[in-house]
């Protein structure tokens, strides 16, 4: 097991929706790069992420099970917290792990966007 703090941070996501983010669900986070950008993990909300590592080669899409999700309040950032794994075509686990950071959010153009403050991947 090792864990990898985010290299890319604060890292704004994608538009969530008009109203303020209130689950990890609305999350759309493309592009989180972790060990010297060895690895890139994307969080696509509604229970999917996508790792991807260049060594050894490996891209798959998986799944997430939120275990932990705070909102911002004021001044203190809202936290989250999920365990992850991916598969081949076959459904064979070909990794696992589970990541958790801090976030806040902010709205632009009439849209809200989390903002990763601290992340960290763990890979099993």
């Amino acid at each position: 097991m090792t864990t990898y703090q985010q290299s890319n941070l604060p890292f704004v996501g994608n538009a969530a929706q008009r109203y303020p983010i209130k689950d990890l669900s609305q999350f759309v986070c493309r592009g989180l790069y972790f060990n010297d950008d060895n690895i890139e993990f994307f969080m696509q909300g509604a229970g999917k992420v996508l790792f991807s590592q260049s060594t050894p080669a490996l891209v798959a899409p998986g799944t997430l099970t939120v275990t932990g999700f705070t909102l911002p309040q004021q001044s203190t950032p809202g936290t989250f917290a999920f365990d992850w794994s991916v598969k081949d075509s076959d459904g064979v686990v070909l990794a696992t792990g589970s990541c958790a950071g801090t976030w806040t959010q902010f709205a632009f153009g009439g849209y809200y966007h989390p903002k990763l403050l601290t992340n960290s991947l763990t890979v099993n």
